[in-house]
């Protein structure tokens, strides 16, 4: 018994540091409609990664479109990232590793990344009740 409790343990720990999600805080970057939408920065599998969370407060569904874009040293960058999110009633989509289309890694779009420097932004945020 003692030996199936270790084990299970052990399995447990070694699967959570794997898929472990490491966020800084999370900053509000647009509000619209009883629809917040945050980012964050931290690392997926030790791969630097920013964090899309979407918390729709409304009683129905919300269809959330938005792009992308980086703000580098006080010039825009759109980049061709268009996100398109369905969200239940009062729920929340995204916010770690394991929900692929809420995370993204910038140096697949822009070269360098620096904290307090530069930030992820979203443009044309378009919100419609379902």
């Amino acid at each position: 018994m003692k030996k199936l409790v270790l084990i299970t343990a052990l399995i447990a720990l070694v699967g959570f540091a794997w898929g472990q999600t490491t966020t800084g805080p999370w900053i509000l970057i647009q509000q619209q409609q009883n629809v917040k939408i945050y980012r964050s920065y931290g690392e997926c599998n030790g791969q630097l990664t920013v964090f899309l969370k979407v918390v729709n407060e409304n009683n129905n569904a919300v269809s959330v479109t938005f792009d992308s874009a980086f703000n580098l040293s006080g010039n825009l960058f759109p980049v061709e990232l268009k996100k398109n999110y369905t969200v239940s009633a009062g729920s929340t989509h995204g916010g770690d590793c394991s929900t692929e289309d809420a995370k993204i890694n910038p140096y697949s779009y822009v070269s360098t990344i620096q904290m307090g420097v530069s930030d992820y932004i979203i443009r044309n945020l378009k919100i419609v009740q379902l």
